[in-house]
């Protein structure tokens, strides 16, 4: 439960690509975009999806997100993907660790503790 959860909402916080983006302009138009923004989120988002776990530290998110500014050359569109970044690394350090321990008994709240004390990332809220 507690893996699953955490796997989900990273899930759905990739599938939401940078924006909203600029106007088109001379040098970054529809095909620009494609090429330096949205193919590559998909790609990444993809990526990380497919190895999504729920021990994914926001160090290693925001890194391997990050990753897509270096092919990016519109200081616009790099915005709008830091800003993304930045959305997405705060929204997953506020995703809780939860279980059903309280409900359960003693041996699994050893168990889930256990496993919220191996994670390694820090939790607001």
């Amino acid at each position: 439960m507690l893996l699953v959860d955490r796997t989900e909402a990273l899930t759905r916080m990739l599938m939401v690509p940078p924006g909203p983006l600029h106007p088109p302009t001379a040098e970054c138009g529809p095909r620009e975009r494609m090429r330096d923004v949205s193919g590559p989120w998909a790609s990444t988002a993809s990526q990380l999806m497919a190895d999504a776990r729920a021990d994914v530290t926001a160090v290693r998110l925001e890194a391997t997100l990050n990753l897509l500014l270096l092919q990016c050359a519109c200081e616009e569109c790099r915005a709008a993907i830091k800003n993304r970044i930045h959305a997405i690394v705060l929204e997953w350090l506020g995703v809780r660790v939860s279980c059903a321990c309280s409900q359960t008994g003693p041996a699994d709240q050893t168990t889930c503790q256990s496993e919220a004390n191996d994670m390694t990332y820090s939790y607001s809220n």
